[in-house]
C-alpha cells in the first residue's frame, strides 16, 4: 500500500511539474515579446530628430514642434535608460524646453549614454562644450563621435577648422571633413562641399562639382542648398554673399 501511495505521489508531483513547465513555456515568450516591443512613437521622434540633425544647422524646430507634447514620454524613456529617450530628454534639459533647465543633469545623461558608445550623445556633448567655448572638450567629443560614423560631428568639425574653434584655421581640413560627411549621404555635408567647390574654398574651384553636390543636398531637403540653387537659376552665376560657406 505504501509503495502504491509513493508511486501515486510521485506521479502527481510529475504531473504538477509538467503543468508548471507547460505554463512557463506558454507564457514566457509572450512576456519576452512585450518587454522587447519597440516604442514606435519614440522611434518616430528619433528618426525625425536625427534626420534634421544631419540636414540643417539647427534642430530647434524639432523641439519647438514636439517638446510640449512629448517631454513626459522622453523623460520616462530616459528613466528606463533608453538611449534615444535619454538624448532627447537631455537636450530639453540643456535649454529648459518643457522642463526646468538643468545643464549638469543633461551632461551627466549625455556622458552616461556616450560611455556606452552612442555617437549622437558624443556629438551632443561636443556641441554643449562648444557653446561654452571649451574647444578642447568640444573637439575631443566631436572626433569621438565622427570616429563612430556620426556625420553631424563631421560637418561640425568642418566648421571647427573653418572658423578656428580651438584649432588653427585650415580650409583643406575643413573641406576634408565636409567631404567625409557628404560621401556618407549627409545633406549638410553635401551642401557645405557644394559651396566649397562653387567658391573654391579649400579646394580647386569647380562649379560643375559644386552644382552637383548642391543639387544632391537639395534633393534631400537641405534648405540652404535649395536657396543657393534658386539664386543660381535666377542670376545664372555665383553664390549669395550671406550664405555660409565652408570657410
Amino acid at each position: 500500500m505504501t509503495s502504491c501511495l509513493c508511486k501515486a505521489s510521485r506521479g502527481d508531483a510529475m504531473k504538477s511539474l509538467l503543468a508548471v513547465v507547460f505554463v512557463v513555456a506558454l507564457t514566457q515568450p509572450h512576456y519576452a515579446q512585450v518587454a522587447e516591443k519597440p516604442d514606435v512613437a519614440l522611434e518616430k521622434d528619433w528618426q525625425e530628430y536625427v534626420t534634421l540633425l544631419r540636414t540643417e544647422e539647427s534642430t530647434a524646430s524639432f523641439f519647438k514642434k514636439h517638446a510640449a507634447e512629448r517631454i513626459k514620454a522622453w523623460k520616462e524613456a530616459a528613466e528606463r535608460r533608453e538611449p534615444h529617450g535619454q538624448n532627447l530628454y537631455a537636450r530639453c534639459l540643456v535649454q529648459g524646453i518643457g522642463v526646468a533647465k538643468n545643464e549638469s543633469q543633461a551632461v551627466a545623461i549625455f556622458e552616461n549614454v556616450a560611455s556606452k558608445g552612442d555617437p549622437v550623445a558624443m556629438y551632443n556633448l561636443g556641441i554643449f562644450h562648444a557653446n561654452k567655448q571649451d574647444w578642447k572638450k568640444s573637439n575631443d567629443w566631436l572626433r569621438k563621435s565622427a570616429d563612430k560614423g556620426e556625420t553631424a560631428a563631421m560637418t561640425r568639425l568642418s566648421i571647427t577648422y573653418c572658423e578656428g574653434d580651438g584649432e588653427p584655421v585650415d580650409k583643406v581640413e575643413a573641406v576634408k571633413w565636409a567631404k567625409a560627411a557628404a560621401e556618407k549621404n549627409d545633406p549638410m555635408g553635401m551642401y557645405m562641399l557644394g559651396i566649397a567647390y562653387s567658391a573654391g574654398n579649400g579646394v580647386a574651384k569647380d562649379k560643375n562639382d559644386g552644382f552637383a553636390w548642391l543639387q544632391r543636398a537639395a534633393e534631400k531637403g537641405q534648405s540652404s542648398a535649395m536657396m543657393v540653387l534658386g539664386y543660381e537659376y535666377e542670376k545664372g552665376d555665383g553664390v549669395p554673399g550671406h550664405v555660409r560657406t565652408v570657410c
